[in-house]
């Protein structure tokens, strides 16, 4: 059998026959990225620039105004302290409270004057240190005004009706835990 032999070779001439040599004109693709990226963000400045800003939207029209909201965070903060002559205090001496729901008796309940609220609100205080947290945003429709708090018998949504920053009527809808 006949060996073949193979021509002996130099590093030199070890070169893959296909390598490309850098090309003179690599820029170019640097300058095509460069003029892309500038072209973007001109374009998106220009639209920037013509669109006219969005005006705010306007607040809903129910809001509770300043005066009120006053009212409201003065309520929390004196049925939190369980302080009853702060608490009777807010409300005009023939004021209403009332409740749709059945707690502590068998049947929702009225409760008339400002010392009996005071006594009344006073008790659940006793009770479970009764507490109003998280106050919602106040509704105003007229004389009346709504605000949801959560409270240690659940959360609650009541509605004040006030007389020169007095409450005169309150009715209380209440989902008990």
């Amino acid at each position: 059998m006949a060996t073949i032999e193979r021509p002996v070779t130099t590093p030199s001439e070890m070169r893959h026959p296909e390598t490309i040599a850098p090309r003179r004109n690599a820029w170019v693709a640097w300058l095509m990225v460069i003029l892309l990226a500038v072209g973007l963000a001109a374009g998106f400045l220009i639209g920037r620039a013509t669109v006219p800003e969005a005006e705010a939207p306007a607040p809903p029209r129910d809001l509770a105004g300043t005066t009120v909201s006053q009212l409201l965070t003065d309520y929390a903060a004196v049925v939190d302290s369980g302080v009853k002559a702060d608490i009777a205090g807010l409300y005009a001496t023939d004021a209403t409270m009332s409740s749709n729901v059945a707690w502590m008796s068998d049947e929702p309940w009225l409760v008339t004057g400002d010392q009996a609220i005071a006594s009344a609100i006073r008790s659940w205080w006793e009770y479970q240190g009764f507490r109003l947290d998280n106050a919602g945003t106040a509704i105003q429709k007229g004389d009346l005004v709504m605000q949801s708090f959560d409270s240690v018998f659940g959360p609650a949504m009541m509605v004040f009706q006030f007389d020169n920053g007095k409450i005169v009527n309150q009715w209380i809808l209440q989902a008990v835990r």
